[in-house]
């Protein structure tokens, strides 16, 4: 992921929401309020890690850019998965 945007990702990205393309990004990972790209560009869909008790991951990026959230916790997926 990028601190900022680009030119080229941003108009990328506007090219597919024009041919309803979803985009779908990590909100980041580095568990700051910073706003990561190509997640926090308008058109994507951002999506942070939560634990098993629906808290923040203490890794994943947040803030208003973050549009949904899902498993991803290790420990998390482990019991998922068995």
């Amino acid at each position: 992921s990028m601190a900022a945007p680009s030119r080229a990702l941003s108009d990328a990205l506007l090219f597919l929401d024009n041919e309803k393309v979803f985009v779908v990004a990590a909100a980041g990972n580095t568990g700051s309020l910073t706003p990561r790209y190509p997640a926090a560009e308008p058109t994507a869909i951002a999506v942070a890690s939560i634990t098993a008790a629906g808290r923040r991951s203490t890794f994943s990026n947040a803030g208003p850019f973050v549009r949904l959230a899902a498993p991803g916790d290790r420990r998390q997926l482990e019991v998922l998965v068995a």
